[in-house]
Order: structure tokens, then sequence, then C-alpha cells
């Protein structure tokens, strides 16, 4: 039975027992009048079916409470996770932008370095073709 099913069953019983307990010129304990003209059609509750009911929606009651502070924490675990997932984009991108940065001053300063030693390689190379040949 769902959790409003069981809400209304156990309103619908405790109105009953009410309407059971009621005594003709006795003040209602609801509402303190003296005539009880819509207590045709009670229905018959025990205690003990009541007390089951009630029971039942305590229990229900409890889990949806644990099942609330569950959603609530998976909530925050998601936001936490969410967080670093964009902090970490954010450092990816950082650290990019950092390696261009140092590649481009790294071949700004060491290309005539690096062009003049290709081109000693190579001419070496290419003498040690011509002196095989």
């Amino acid at each position: 039975m769902a959790h409003e099913e069981k809400i209304k069953g156990r309103r619908r019983l405790m109105i009953a027992q009410l309407q059971a307990e009621l005594e003709e010129n006795e003040p209602c304990p609801v509402c303190g009048a003296l005539e009880h003209p819509s207590v045709d059609g009670i229905e018959n509750i025990s205690y003990e079916k009541l007390g089951i009911l009630l029971k039942e929606i305590d229990e229900s009651q409890k889990l949806l409470a644990t099942l609330l502070e569950k959603n609530k924490q998976l909530n925050q675990l998601t936001s936490e996770i969410t967080n670093n997932l964009v902090s970490k984009s954010a450092e990816k991108e950082q650290a990019i932008k950092n390696f261009s940065l140092l590649y481009r001053e790294f071949i700004s300063n060491y290309s005539d370095i690096f062009h003049q030693h290709l081109m000693n390689s190579s001419l070496k190379g290419l003498f040690k073709i011509w002196k095989v040949l």
C-alpha cells in the first residue's frame, strides 16, 4: 500500500474510532458538539486494526525520512563531484595554456640553436653519404 493511501486509511479509521466512542448528549472530543448527526455508517474498527495501520504508517514515514536523507546526501555528493570536475577541467585548461606558453618560449629561445644543430647534422650526414659514393 502506498504511503498516501496508508495516511488516508489511518484518517478514515481514526474518524471511525472517534465516531464509535461518541455517546449521546456527551460532547464530541474533536469539536465539542452535543449532537452527532453524522454517526450513521460508522466503520466498525478495532483498536488492534488501528494499531497495525498506525505501525505501518510509522514504518512508512521512517522509510520516507531515510530515503529523503539519502536523496539529500546523493544531491550533495553530485554537487561536490560536479564542482570537482569543473575545477579539474579549469586546472587542465590552465595547464595546457602554461605548457603552450612554455613551449613557444622554449622554441623562440632555442630555435636558432636547433636550426644550427640540425643543419650541421644534415651537412655531416650528406658528407658521409658523399664519401661512401
